[in-house]
Protein backbone atom coordinates (compact mmCIF):
# COMPACT_ATOMS: atom_id res chain seq x y z
CA UNK A 1 0.00 0.00 0.00
CA UNK A 2 2.87 2.38 1.10
CA UNK A 3 4.24 1.85 -2.55
CA UNK A 4 1.23 2.67 -4.63
CA UNK A 5 0.45 5.60 -2.54
CA UNK A 6 4.37 6.11 -3.39
CA UNK A 7 3.72 5.89 -7.20
CA UNK A 8 0.77 7.98 -6.48
CA UNK A 9 2.57 11.11 -4.80
CA UNK A 10 5.65 11.09 -7.56
CA UNK A 11 3.56 12.06 -9.80
CA UNK A 12 1.36 14.78 -8.19
CA UNK A 13 4.75 16.23 -6.64
CA UNK A 14 6.57 16.19 -10.20
CA UNK A 15 3.18 17.66 -12.11
CA UNK A 16 3.32 20.20 -9.42
CA UNK A 17 6.86 20.88 -10.22
CA UNK A 18 8.73 20.02 -7.40
CA UNK A 19 12.13 18.03 -7.05
CA UNK A 20 12.44 15.13 -5.22
CA UNK A 21 15.39 13.64 -2.91
CA UNK A 22 15.93 10.06 -2.13
CA UNK A 23 18.55 8.81 0.68
CA UNK A 24 20.09 5.21 -0.45
CA UNK A 25 22.47 3.17 0.99
CA UNK A 26 24.55 2.20 -2.03
CA UNK A 27 24.12 -1.49 -1.64
CA UNK A 28 20.88 -2.74 -2.04
CA UNK A 29 18.71 0.23 -1.15
CA UNK A 30 19.38 2.40 -4.23
CA UNK A 31 19.43 -0.46 -6.49
CA UNK A 32 15.71 -1.20 -5.50
CA UNK A 33 14.72 2.62 -5.38
CA UNK A 34 15.61 2.19 -8.94
CA UNK A 35 14.11 -0.39 -10.28
CA UNK A 36 10.87 0.45 -8.39
CA UNK A 37 10.87 3.91 -10.06
CA UNK A 38 11.53 2.10 -13.31
CA UNK A 39 9.02 -0.47 -13.02
CA UNK A 40 6.57 2.85 -12.14
CA UNK A 41 6.89 5.00 -14.63
CA UNK A 42 8.95 3.66 -17.80
CA UNK A 43 6.26 3.12 -20.23
CA UNK A 44 4.24 6.59 -18.94
CA UNK A 45 4.35 9.13 -21.49
CA UNK A 46 4.21 11.70 -19.37
CA UNK A 47 6.89 10.75 -17.07
CA UNK A 48 9.33 10.37 -20.82
CA UNK A 49 11.50 13.70 -19.84
CA UNK A 50 11.96 13.39 -16.45
CA UNK A 51 15.39 12.55 -15.09
CA UNK A 52 16.34 9.59 -12.65
CA UNK A 53 19.88 11.07 -11.26
CA UNK A 54 21.55 8.77 -9.34
CA UNK A 55 24.97 10.20 -7.42
CA UNK A 56 27.59 9.01 -5.04
CA UNK A 57 31.04 6.96 -5.41
CA UNK A 58 30.50 3.41 -4.08
CA UNK A 59 27.46 2.99 -5.82
CA UNK A 60 28.67 2.95 -9.26
CA UNK A 61 30.97 0.01 -8.79
CA UNK A 62 28.46 -1.98 -7.01
CA UNK A 63 25.84 -1.37 -10.05
CA UNK A 64 28.56 -2.78 -12.23
CA UNK A 65 29.32 -5.56 -9.45
CA UNK A 66 25.42 -6.57 -9.51
CA UNK A 67 25.72 -7.14 -13.79
CA UNK A 68 28.32 -9.67 -13.14
CA UNK A 69 26.49 -12.02 -10.62
CA UNK A 70 22.80 -11.65 -12.03
CA UNK A 71 21.77 -14.10 -14.48
CA UNK A 72 18.72 -14.73 -16.22
CA UNK A 73 16.07 -12.42 -16.08
CA UNK A 74 17.32 -10.61 -13.31
CA UNK A 75 19.90 -9.97 -15.26
CA UNK A 76 18.19 -8.85 -17.90
CA UNK A 77 16.01 -6.43 -15.84
CA UNK A 78 18.44 -4.81 -13.96
CA UNK A 79 20.72 -3.93 -17.57
CA UNK A 80 17.31 -2.30 -18.54
CA UNK A 81 16.97 0.05 -15.94
CA UNK A 82 20.81 1.03 -16.07
CA UNK A 83 20.01 1.76 -19.56
CA UNK A 84 16.55 3.28 -19.61
CA UNK A 85 17.51 6.98 -20.90
CA UNK A 86 16.07 8.26 -17.76
CA UNK A 87 18.82 7.30 -15.70
CA UNK A 88 21.58 9.88 -15.31
CA UNK A 89 24.75 8.55 -13.50
CA UNK A 90 27.04 11.28 -11.44
CA UNK A 91 30.31 10.76 -9.94
CA UNK A 92 32.46 13.77 -8.90
CA UNK A 93 31.44 15.81 -6.47
CA UNK A 94 31.72 19.13 -9.39
CA UNK A 95 29.05 17.30 -10.91
CA UNK A 96 27.06 17.43 -7.94
CA UNK A 97 27.48 21.14 -7.65
CA UNK A 98 26.13 21.40 -11.24
CA UNK A 99 23.24 19.58 -10.77
CA UNK A 100 22.64 21.89 -7.80
CA UNK A 101 22.67 24.87 -9.96
CA UNK A 102 19.63 24.34 -11.52
CA UNK A 103 15.87 23.32 -10.22
CA UNK A 104 13.69 21.18 -12.50
CA UNK A 105 11.23 18.55 -11.64
CA UNK A 106 13.20 15.46 -11.45
CA UNK A 107 14.14 12.84 -8.77
CA UNK A 108 17.62 12.53 -7.64
CA UNK A 109 19.05 9.11 -5.53
CA UNK A 110 21.97 9.99 -3.33
CA UNK A 111 24.07 8.20 -0.72
CA UNK A 112 24.49 7.43 2.33
CA UNK A 113 21.25 6.18 3.64
CA UNK A 114 21.99 7.31 7.51
CA UNK A 115 22.28 10.50 6.38
CA UNK A 116 26.13 11.13 7.84
CA UNK A 117 28.16 11.30 4.68
CA UNK A 118 28.67 11.10 1.17
CA UNK A 119 26.65 13.55 -1.85
CA UNK A 120 23.31 13.42 0.36
CA UNK A 121 25.01 16.08 2.54
CA UNK A 122 25.45 18.28 0.18
CA UNK A 123 21.85 17.69 -1.23
CA UNK A 124 19.85 17.95 1.55
CA UNK A 125 21.28 21.23 3.06
CA UNK A 126 20.40 22.98 -0.49
CA UNK A 127 16.90 20.99 -0.46
CA UNK A 128 15.75 21.06 3.06
CA UNK A 129 14.84 24.67 3.00
CA UNK A 130 12.93 24.57 -0.40
CA UNK A 131 9.18 24.27 -0.31
CA UNK A 132 9.52 22.95 -3.68
CA UNK A 133 11.41 20.09 -2.66
CA UNK A 134 10.05 16.42 -1.54
CA UNK A 135 12.83 14.70 0.27
CA UNK A 136 11.72 10.87 1.22
CA UNK A 137 14.02 8.65 3.64
CA UNK A 138 14.20 5.46 2.54
CA UNK A 139 14.05 3.22 5.53
CA UNK A 140 15.70 3.32 9.02
CA UNK A 141 17.90 6.13 9.08
CA UNK A 142 19.31 6.13 12.83
CA UNK A 143 17.83 6.80 16.54
CA UNK A 144 16.38 9.44 18.18
CA UNK A 145 19.47 11.83 18.17
CA UNK A 146 20.29 11.17 14.52
CA UNK A 147 20.05 13.85 11.49
CA UNK A 148 17.45 11.14 10.24
CA UNK A 149 15.33 11.78 13.35
CA UNK A 150 15.68 15.69 13.47
CA UNK A 151 14.95 16.14 9.85
CA UNK A 152 11.54 13.49 10.67
CA UNK A 153 10.66 15.47 14.12
CA UNK A 154 7.77 18.02 13.08
CA UNK A 155 8.64 20.05 16.22
CA UNK A 156 12.10 20.50 14.96
CA UNK A 157 12.34 23.92 12.75
CA UNK A 158 15.42 23.68 12.05
CA UNK A 159 18.47 21.37 11.89
CA UNK A 160 22.30 21.66 11.73
CA UNK A 161 24.36 20.07 8.93
CA UNK A 162 28.04 20.47 8.85
CA UNK A 163 27.74 23.65 11.68
CA UNK A 164 25.02 24.94 9.11
CA UNK A 165 21.76 26.08 10.49
CA UNK A 166 19.05 24.64 8.08
CA UNK A 167 15.58 25.55 8.37
CA UNK A 168 12.98 22.77 7.07
CA UNK A 169 10.64 23.97 4.68
CA UNK A 170 10.90 20.89 2.13
CA UNK A 171 8.48 18.31 2.62
CA UNK A 172 9.99 15.45 4.23
CA UNK A 173 8.37 11.83 4.77
CA UNK A 174 10.44 8.10 5.65
CA UNK A 175 9.49 5.17 3.81
CA UNK A 176 8.83 2.28 6.20
CA UNK A 177 8.43 -0.68 3.64
CA UNK A 178 12.29 0.51 2.27
CA UNK A 179 13.70 -0.95 5.69
CA UNK A 180 16.32 -3.54 4.70
CA UNK A 181 16.04 -5.24 8.62
CA UNK A 182 13.99 -8.15 9.10
CA UNK A 183 10.22 -7.66 10.10
CA UNK A 184 8.56 -7.53 13.25
CA UNK A 185 6.51 -10.93 12.28
CA UNK A 186 9.38 -12.44 11.05
CA UNK A 187 11.61 -11.69 13.99
CA UNK A 188 8.83 -12.69 16.71
CA UNK A 189 8.76 -16.30 14.64
CA UNK A 190 12.02 -16.76 14.46
CA UNK A 191 12.07 -16.28 18.53
CA UNK A 192 9.68 -18.97 18.47
CA UNK A 193 11.54 -21.46 17.18
CA UNK A 194 14.82 -21.00 18.40
CA UNK A 195 15.99 -23.90 20.98
CA UNK A 196 18.43 -21.45 23.42
CA UNK A 197 18.69 -19.70 26.87
CA UNK A 198 19.01 -16.97 26.09
CA UNK A 199 18.36 -14.04 23.43
CA UNK A 200 20.45 -10.69 23.54
CA UNK A 201 18.33 -7.68 21.75
CA UNK A 202 21.07 -5.15 20.30
CA UNK A 203 20.12 -3.28 17.55
CA UNK A 204 17.44 -0.74 17.83
CA UNK A 205 17.08 2.37 19.41
CA UNK A 206 16.67 2.76 23.25
CA UNK A 207 13.39 2.98 23.45
CA UNK A 208 12.32 0.53 20.95
CA UNK A 209 14.12 -1.86 22.29
CA UNK A 210 12.87 -2.01 25.98
CA UNK A 211 9.72 -1.97 24.52
CA UNK A 212 10.28 -4.90 21.83
CA UNK A 213 11.89 -7.05 24.47
CA UNK A 214 8.48 -7.07 26.32
CA UNK A 215 6.95 -8.10 23.52
CA UNK A 216 9.08 -11.12 22.43
CA UNK A 217 8.68 -12.14 26.34
CA UNK A 218 5.31 -12.17 26.29
CA UNK A 219 4.92 -13.78 22.83
CA UNK A 220 7.25 -16.52 23.98
CA UNK A 221 5.07 -17.08 27.16
CA UNK A 222 2.36 -17.75 24.88
CA UNK A 223 4.19 -21.05 23.51
CA UNK A 224 4.95 -21.72 27.08
CA UNK A 225 9.11 -20.92 26.08
CA UNK A 226 11.07 -20.15 29.37
CA UNK A 227 14.19 -18.46 27.16
CA UNK A 228 15.37 -15.97 28.93
CA UNK A 229 15.58 -11.98 27.10
CA UNK A 230 18.01 -9.34 27.41
CA UNK A 231 18.21 -5.89 26.31
CA UNK A 232 20.97 -3.94 25.34
CA UNK A 233 21.28 -0.95 27.13
CA UNK A 234 23.70 2.38 28.38
CA UNK A 235 24.29 0.36 31.69
CA UNK A 236 23.84 -3.43 30.43
CA UNK A 237 25.79 -3.82 27.87
CA UNK A 238 27.84 -7.14 29.11
CA UNK A 239 26.91 -10.52 29.10
CA UNK A 240 27.85 -14.27 29.67
CA UNK A 241 27.13 -16.87 27.02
Amino acid sequence: EERMQLKVDIKNALCGGKEILFSAFSFGRLQNIICMLYDFYHNEEWFRDIPVIIDGVLLHKINSDYLSVLEGEEYEHFSKVLNWANIKCNKDYTGTLAILSKHEPRIIVSTSGFLVNGRIVTYLQEMLPSSKAVIYLSGYCGGLDSLGAKILNPNQKTVTIEKRVIMKRAEVKQLRTMSSHIQYDELISLYKGLNCNKIIIHHSSEDGKAQFGEEVREELAKCDKSTKVEVVTNKNYQFVL
